[in-house]
């Protein structure tokens, strides 16, 4: 009895919470206390938060080398070599135009902007202004379709809590930007029949890219069968006039993109790549559904309906992540008003349908593509379950309780994806990235130097005609590169262009980089770090310099014959441990097989062991994997140890001459004749090797 009286009591507070929760958003929003002025004042407000909050986290995320070439480097490389050089949108990416890509003449209103502050950081700070803009007519449209300045806010507050929308936000930069803004406004001028506005809008969003198209049929597909019933009695009217005119421009929109794209890819020398409709870029998004191009994939899913149906789960866990990423928040709501549904479907089965995993995923910007029309789907939800006695007014306090659940849901589900939307952004800059950014700065980018980097650097040093990421199709001034990047590790492959006008690579970038520094041409001009800038010709003292430092402990090893531990003195309060009842001559562990570039260095091994002794303890070396070669090594005695369970290091210096691709450092043949303990080693660069001489 004592037990379910504390049930029944936890059961209570818990409705009282939830009550209390009710009461404050009831007060808020049934009550009058928005007038229409407040109303759009705190929508505006709304608008200037995220756009600040938006824009410092984009800025983060690039000041710490978390944004990428593809696409943030495309777009601000094809808006520099365009203002500063007369082409017409060329990046070194996409070698030649980006309209021989994406159809996307929305690039010619950001270029304004672009040529007041000519960096990626300009087009950051757009993207998340544009984004947040897109609230506005958002709350224009729900505040008319629920009657309600209050509720339109906290419908428009669900936009700005959206997760999906952080992850497209945080993602470089891409015109897609645009479309909840040019979405909006359109739908909102379509639902009041302000016809000069609605095609306006509609025809700046097909602006933004060749897709857009679907966004378009999906729109008129929804107007034609919300006039359903006036169709059966074999009326029509101007808004099923529009609905139709509607759907041949999206159609229309389509094949002339496809055909400017066509253009494009011929003016750029790439006349065989348009294989029945650029089919080496559809392939890559559809796989076998891409084959033949994009009207290819039309026909193929009329044609295999099953394959079709199997393509839109596969693979189904991420799939289903993405669908209820971008539905649940709304509570589902979307799919509740059938004509509305067809607002998304287009969109969403393009998505859907791909095989290519960055386009069903929320971290990537594809979901600015169904944002709009899911919202706008959710007002007209929310307003069918929300009539009375089949009236159109919407009773209050029943959309109160419906917001009040999308609330709840989008916070869960913002709680969830969290990690996934957020990229890992850090919210400062380290003084490790502070250096970084100073060894950037001494490229005399103004000056269109030649230079050579990776996919996480690359934004850095756009600014520059002749600035390359991986495959240089020019001589090089500088190398840029940072050993520790994941992108240093797992290049791009190189584009069906630059394989089709220089042929498939023989080299990977990192043999390249190597290549390059061993021929003696190139001196180091800086490091900071992990990061390596190197220049052509150079032979004197670095310029600024930090030295390469890593510490590695067991999340970076690969541990035998060992057992995790913890333990409080430790950084990690992890340890490893090789207990003595283990055996003799087995291997403790190795790892972490890492880049090295040549100089001087030492790595400290922090150990300690259970009992004094003046036995044989365990084997310390560094080793090179790549070349077979043992750089260090040392052997370890009890009598090396003065006290038991206290930790000491042992140092082993070595020097490179060259690069090593694969450095371990490992604990072998370890003893019986104790316990022994490993908390983590360090591996410090001692001194710099300027510039390579072959011996």
């Amino acid at each position: 009895m004592e037990k379910q009286d504390d049930g029944a009591t936890n059961d209570s507070r818990l409705v009282g919470i939830i009550r209390k929760l009710k009461k404050i958003f009831s007060g808020l929003f049934l009550k009058s206390v928005f007038t229409r002025k407040a109303a759009l004042l705190t929508v505006l407000v709304f608008v200037f938060l995220y756009a600040i909050i938006m824009s410092y986290l984009s800025l983060m995320k690039y000041w710490t080398f978390h944004a990428t070439a593809w696409d943030l480097g495309v777009f601000s490389q094809s808006m520099y070599t365009t203002l500063n050089f007369h082409t017409f949108f060329y990046n070194n990416l996409e070698l030649g135009s980006h309209f021989h890509v994406h159809f996307a003449p929305i690039l010619f209103l950001c270029l304004p902007f672009y040529a007041i502050y000519q960096s990626p950081t300009t087009l950051l700070v757009l993207q998340a202004i544009a984004v947040a803009l897109g609230g506005v007519p958002l709350y224009f449209l729900a505040k008319k379709e629920f009657e309600s300045p209050k509720h339109g806010v906290a419908f428009t507050a669900l936009y700005f809590l959206y997760p999906a929308l952080h992850g497209a936000n945080l993602f470089d930069f891409h015109p897609e930007a645009f479309i909840p803004l040019f979405g909006f406004s359109a739908l909102y001028f379509y639902k009041n029949e302000k016809w000069g506005r609605y095609f306006t809008f509609l025809i700046a969003l097909l602006m933004v890219k060749e897709d857009m198209s679907l966004i378009a049929i999906g729109i008129g597909l929804c107007g034609f069968f919300g006039n359903i019933k006036l169709l059966l009695k074999k009326r029509i009217n101007k808004s099923v006039i529009i609905a139709l005119l509607t759907i041949f421009i999206g159609i229309a929109w389509l094949f002339l993109a496809f055909f400017m794209v066509s253009q494009f890819v011929r003016l750029d020398g790439y006349e065989s790549l348009w294989d029945y409709g650029y089919s080496h870029h559809t392939v890559n998004v559809y796989g076998e559904f891409g084959k033949g191009g994009p009207l290819n994939v039309f026909s193929y899913i009329i044609s295999n309906p099953l394959e079709s149906i199997t393509q839109l789960s596969n693979p189904p866990s991420q799939k289903l992540i993405f669908f209820a990423a971008l539905f649940l928040p709304l509570c589902m709501f979307a799919f509740l008003d059938i004509p509305h549904i067809l607002l998304f479907l287009p969109t969403l089965l393009e998505l859907m349908l791909a095989s290519n995993p960055y386009y069903f995923d929320i971290a990537y910007h594809y979901p600015f593509q169904l944002t709009p029309t899911i919202f706008v789907a959710t007002v007209y939800g929310i307003r069918k379950i929300s009539t009375i006695n089949k009236q159109v007014s919407v009773n209050k306090k029943t959309l109160t309780h419906v917001l009040l659940v999308m609330v709840m849901a989008t916070l869960i589900t913002l709680l969830f994806t969290t990690q996934i939307v957020m990229q890992n952004v850090p919210l400062t800059v380290n003084k490790t990235d502070e250096m970084k950014n100073k060894v950037i700065s001494l490229i005399p980018i103004n000056t269109n130097p030649h230079i050579l980097t990776q996919n996480d650097y690359f934004p850095h040093v756009c600014s520059s005609k002749y600035s390359y990421a991986y495959w240089n199709t020019t001589s090089v001034d500088y190398i840029l590169v940072d050993i520790c990047s994941f992108w240093y590790h797992n290049q791009i492959p190189a584009s069906d262009e630059y394989i089709f006008k220089y042929g498939e690579p023989q080299k990977t970038f990192k043999m390249l980089i190597r290549d390059y520094i061993e021929s003696e041409e190139f001196g180091l001009l800086a490091q900071a770090d992990s990061l390596l800038l190197y220049k052509r010709g150079y032979e004197g003292n670095l310029s600024l310099y930090s030295p390469y430092t890593r510490i590695i402990n067991w999340q970076e090893l690969y541990f035998i014959n060992a057992t995790l531990i913890s333990d409080s003195t430790s950084v990690s309060k992890k340890i490893l441990l090789h207990k003595a009842s283990s055996g003799f001559g087995e291997t403790f562990w190795y790892g972490p097989y890492i880049e090295v570039p040549p100089g001087e260095y030492e790595v400290r091994f922090r150990l300690k062991i259970a009992n004094l002794t003046d036995e044989y303890i365990i084997s310390l070396d560094v080793f090179d994997y790549s070349h077979g070669e043992t750089l260090a090594k040392s052997s370890i005695v009890g009598y090396n140890f003065s006290k038991v369970n206290t930790w000491q290091e042992f140092v082993l210096p070595f020097k490179l001459n060259e690069f090593a691709s694969q450095v371990e450092f490992r604990g072998l043949y370890v003893s019986n004749a104790t316990d022994v303990y490993l908390d983590y080693i360090v591996f410090n660069q001692t001194a710099p090797l300027i510039k390579f001489v072959s011996n």
